[in-house]
Parts: C-alpha cells; structure tokens; sequence
C-alpha cells in the first residue's frame, strides 16, 4: 500500500511475518505526521558568541541542566554576509569563529521514538548534542574543539542525518538540544546557521539504522488473506460467485 518507487520506502511490520505478503508491509511513515521536536526558523534559540568558551567545565553548556538565562535569545537562521537571516550577527567578522546554541523541547511521556531526523543548514561546521550526548559532526574535525576552533569549508544546504538510539538519550519532559556551529576562518565572508529535529515518523525518507517506523508488537499484526480463489473462473452476468480465502 502506497510505496511505488516514488515517495516511502516500504517496511515490514513486524520481522518475523511472512516477507512475501502484501500485508506484512506499510509504507514508511505510514499513519498520522508527528509534530516536529524543533522546526526551521524557530525562535528562543539561546545562543553565546564563542569569545571564549561558553562554560566551565567546557562541556558543562552541552547538559540539560545548565543555565543558559545570560544568554542572548534569537530566531535562526542566524548568521551574517548572506541574506534571510533573522538573527543578525554584525560583529561575527574577525572576531570570532564560532557560536554556542541551545534550545529547549518537550517530549510527551510514551511518547519517544526510537530514532529521530536531524537536518542542519550551516556555514561552515557543526557539532550537535541531545542531553549532552553527542549526536552528529559536520565538516569539522574530529575531537573536542575549543571556542576558537574553525571548520571545513563548506557553503549552507540543508542536510540529513538518521539518530538511532533517540530511545536511550531523549528523556519524557524537557531536552535540551546544543550545538556548536563553527566559520571557515575568522574573516569569512559569512557564517550561518539552522536546524530541524524531528520523531522519525515524521519523516518519509529512509532510515538506515533505525527501528521501522511502522513496527508493532507481532500479537497486533492484522490477519494475512492468501490462497484467494473464485468460482466459477468465468462467471455469466448474475451469477453467484463463491470467493475462498
């Protein structure tokens, strides 16, 4: 049902179903669209401008339990040199190459999936944490990286990365999700950033990785219909037809 080639992916329900039947399968995010943890443009967004490192301990900003109230709030995209910016970062140029941000979610109890789609439009670089646990890398180098560290050259696209594992990191209530983007060099030209977290069933790409979108316990599995027969194999106008399954 639904998955053709040109849209979902196509998942069984349960792994232990018969593969060969039509039933034992739903489309990708089959169902009701989850909200998004966090969307594009969002506003609230704490952020600190990497003068010096955002805490102390270094990794301290990256908790759900740290205090970011002194921080400036703003609205992504956020950046400078390119236009669409809604936070506008005037003094970014040779003086600093990166910036600390963090923003706060709520997820429902019950409610936790077991992955998550991450998208993240930057300029240059990024690392990203959920609770403190580190997440995703982009085009930077490996390694703890200090508050004037830069990244790879790499000009902003919106670009996806599956989170398996959401189950064990993201807690019911409030988390938190931190990210440290970082410029090419400190005279660059321009800097930005923003980013979308969403429950994988949210999602109709593929989740290598992740649990199926679409599982349910096996004892829930719908029946499968087989073996489907009609008689007579040519039925006249008005004639009953006797249909075996």
């Amino acid at each position: 049902t639904m998955a053709d080639g040109g849209g979902p992916s196509a998942e069984l329900i349960h792994p232990l179903l018969d593969n060969s039947l039509g039933s034992s399968w739903r489309s990708a995010g089959y169902g009701e669209t989850v909200a998004p943890f966090i969307s594009p443009a969002s506003a609230d967004w704490r952020y600190f401008k990497g003068t010096s490192e955002a805490s102390s301990p270094t990794d301290a900003w990256r908790g759900l339990s740290f205090s970011d109230a002194s921080w400036p709030t703003g609205q992504t995209p956020v950046g400078y040199g390119d236009p669409g910016h809604n936070t506008e970062l005037g003094d970014m140029p040779n003086n600093y190459t990166s910036v600390y941000f963090r923003h706060d979610f709520t997820v429902d109890a019950g409610a936790i999936p077991a992955s998550a789609t991450l998208r993240v439009r930057v300029d240059d670089g990024c690392v990203v944490w959920i609770n403190g646990t580190e997440v995703a890398r982009l085009h930077v180098v490996d390694g703890e990286l200090t508050y004037n560290a830069t990244a790879i050259n790499h000009e902003a696209d919106w670009e996806t990365v599956v989170l398996p594992g959401m189950s064990g990191i993201l807690q019911p209530g409030p988390n938190v999700i931190a990210v440290h983007a970082l410029n090419t060099r400190v005279g660059s030209s321009d800097y930005s950033f923003d980013l979308e977290l969403l429950p994988n069933t949210a999602s109709a790409e593929a989740t290598p990785g992740a649990a199926n979108s679409t599982v349910i316990p096996l004892a829930q599995s719908p029946p499968a219909v087989t073996g489907v027969t009609h008689e007579p194999q040519q039925p006249q106008s008005g004639e009953a037809v006797t249909v075996t399954a």
